[in-house]
């Protein structure tokens, strides 16, 4: 036998080595394994939501504190089986731009996040569903006390998707 299995450690060393080699093999071979096969999908017709603001007294009253978000209430209409998933800011402007500055009201934590399950609406089309976006649009911290009471209008996107997707 060679000189280099002489002693029971040296082979059981070697042996070690060999097990170890065969794992990091066994490994990149699994990250590096490549297949073909086939694949299905679906294609659907893509619609445009309509969006509209809602009659005043469709949104529940709320108050809007100065440094905590607010949210934002819209009416969507769409194709049957979408569901609203998404809301997002754009422009916001105060209905007093003399007393309560339009810079006083920015993008919410809400702004661009996925809405929380029970917020979510299946569309029914013809049938426009009053939409809560929450915490859409933040009141400043330094607001001035001026914007009590003051109203804004925002530019608002809404995304939806198909149930299951």
């Amino acid at each position: 036998m060679s000189k280099l299995f002489r002693t029971k450690r040296r082979k059981v060393t070697a042996v070690i080595a060999v097990v170890a080699l065969i794992a990091i093999g066994s490994a990149a071979a699994a990250w590096f394994i490549t297949g073909t096969g086939t694949g299905a999908g679906k294609v659907g017709t893509l619609t445009a939501l309509i969006v509209t603001q809602p009659a005043p007294g469709d949104v529940p009253a709320g108050v809007c504190v100065a440094g905590s978000s607010c949210d934002v209430y819209v009416r969507v209409d769409g194709a049957s089986g979408l569901v609203t998933t998404k809301g997002t800011v754009g422009a916001i402007t105060s209905s007093s731009t003399s007393t309560c500055p339009s810079a006083n009201f920015l993008p919410g934590v809400g702004n661009g996040v996925a809405l929380p399950l029970a917020e979510q609406k299946t569309l029914t089309s013809g049938t426009p569903v009053l939409q809560k976006l929450p915490g859409l649009v933040k009141l400043s911290a330094n607001a001035p006390e001026a914007c009590a009471g003051v109203g804004f209008t925002a530019s608002v996107t809404v995304e939806a998707q198909t149930n299951g997707s």
